[in-house]
């Protein structure tokens, strides 16, 4: 017993110390000689690549001898690269688990880490006047589903004005949590009726260029003037309601690799995790992992050091 206090409290001491020592200029991390560059890519999710090119930028300028790639490719593509090693580190908006077949041995030691909340929008037009400020989970399965199809068809909606709903391809991880949470199985996701975009920028977009619509984004997405974001169920999306899961719509965003994470692919994930990364991306109106959830994530990634495949 008194063997295993020992262990528990060095592993508390060798985390306390690691988040001392963020503000000192990560010296944990990486080579600071500049001599050359390393490439690190991740791929994924485009919900997850402002997030990482956040913490890539930041990382980069500490360690200038680091090439860091992000690139937006979808959900379903970072989920697939990243499990079979075809990119240092995936990005994924959805869960991968769900994903990896854990029989199979090319598979069988991906590992997945949380790395970030958000919370997905409900945007309008923006300055317009034919939705309403609040709509139900109700409304949202009636409109994506296409049962109804004006704006009058809604609690407080502008007659006269058809809906034009907007979302995501059904690879990407945004799309799949709309269904999850919105649609339940309850109700089928009318595609016919849906116009499907790649990517939240594109959604953002089309919503702000066409009367009548309504998309579902990424939080982040929702803040320019060109559109509006509505509360769902009465309850606002930020911070609070999206880490304590009160908001309808909120979910975990995750990194991943194919085995073990070890050196520069290891470094990376621990400085993501980080309280000055975790509050690089608040700072930009993303949503940070809890404290809680952060030091569970940190001790997965760093515990990596000491185990098996």
């Amino acid at each position: 017993m008194e063997g295993k206090q020992l262990q528990i409290a060095a592993v508390v001491i060798a985390i306390g110390t690691f988040f001392a020592g963020l503000g000192t200029g990560f010296a944990a991390f990486g080579n600071q000689d500049g001599s050359t560059k390393t490439v690190l890519a991740l791929r994924g999710s485009t919900t997850v690549e402002p997030i990482a090119s956040l913490w890539a930028t930041e990382y980069m300028e500490r360690y200038p001898n680091m090439d860091i790639q992000v690139t937006g490719t979808g959900s379903g593509n970072g989920i697939e690269t990243g499990k079979l090693n075809l990119t240092d580190i995936g990005m994924s908006s959805k869960d991968p688990e769900p994903y990896i077949n854990r029989a199979n041995v090319t598979e069988m030691y991906t590992r997945i880490y949380p790395c970030a909340f958000d919370g997905i929008a409900m945007i309008v037009q923006g300055g317009s006047s034919y939705a309403p400020a609040d709509l139900s989970l109700d409304d949202l399965a009636n409109i994506y589903n296409g049962t109804y199809t004006d704006w009058g068809n809604v609690s407080g909606g502008q007659g006269g004005v058809p809906i034009v709903p907007y979302g995501r391809t059904s690879d990407s991880g945004t799309y799949e949590t709309f269904w999850k949470k919105v649609l339940t199985g309850e109700a089928e996701y009318n595609d016919t009726a849906v116009q499907a975009r790649t990517g939240n920028e594109a959604v953002q977009s089309a919503v702000a260029s066409t009367s009548g619509s309504i998309g579902y984004v990424g939080l982040s997405f929702a803040a320019p003037a060109s559109v509006d974001a509505v509360t769902i169920e009465g309850i606002e999306a930020n911070k609070t309601s999206v880490q304590d899961g009160t908001y309808p719509i909120a979910r975990k965003l995750f990194l991943l690799t194919g085995g073990k994470p070890t050196g520069k692919v290891q470094d990376f994930l621990l400085f993501a995790i980080s309280p000055d990364a975790q509050a690089i991306i608040e700072d930009a109106g993303f949503v940070p992992l809890s404290d809680v959830l952060a030091n569970e994530s940190y001790y997965m990634i760093w515990r990596e050091s000491f185990t098996g495949p």
